[in-house]
């Protein structure tokens, strides 16, 4: 019954679609600006290095002091290396968020197959996730006092054919995800 639970709250091939489809355009929106970001930083640092060159040409001309050459040279490179650091981290996390999006949406189309393949640690921690406030079997079907908002768009289906009851305290109402702004 817990696979038929489980199969009940898994995703359809349309709305993965769609789900794959929002995210895959906020993900270009948010890669837009990060590119932009990106961009910027590249500038700050093509300035700081001009600024290490110039100031390295003015020690060479005898223009400045050694002593003053290496207090701002430090400081220089500091921001140097932390621009580098910053322009390595924007252009890996934009490769790593299209991969974990493609890794994680086939999961959502079978959840009951994912609970399968996991070992016993992997099942409690999905359940615990899906099912936050626990999961009781009373010998007909499974109760539940709340239900993931992200897993609750197939909830109806699933109570109708009566393997699973969300028993939402009064207290929750104005905050369940399968409730309207009412109550109701």
């Amino acid at each position: 019954m817990m696979e038929q639970v489980l199969e009940g709250l898994s995703y359809t091939q349309k709305q993965i679609d769609f789900i794959f489809i929002t995210a895959q355009n906020g993900l270009k929106e948010a890669l837009e600006n990060r590119r932009k970001l990106l961009e910027s930083k590249r500038k700050a640092l093509a300035s700081i290095s001009h600024k290490i060159d110039k100031m390295e040409q003015r020690l060479i001309d005898e223009e400045i002091e050694p002593v003053t050459y290496q207090k701002w040279f430090r400081k220089l490179s500091g921001q140097k290396r932390s621009l580098q650091f910053e322009i390595e981290n924007l252009n890996d996390n934009n490769k790593k968020a299209w991969q974990r999006l493609e890794k994680v949406l086939p999961f959502l189309l079978s959840i009951k197959n994912l609970y399968r393949e996991l070992n016993l640690g992997g099942k409690q921690r999905l359940l615990k996730e899906v099912f936050k406030a626990g999961l009781i079997f009373d010998g007909t079907c499974y109760r539940t006092p709340f239900l993931h908002p992200a897993i609750s768009h197939n909830y109806l289906k699933i109570k109708e054919k009566g393997f699973l009851i969300v028993e939402q305290s009064y207290e929750n109402l104005g905050v369940s995800p399968i409730c309207t702004r009412d109550g109701s």
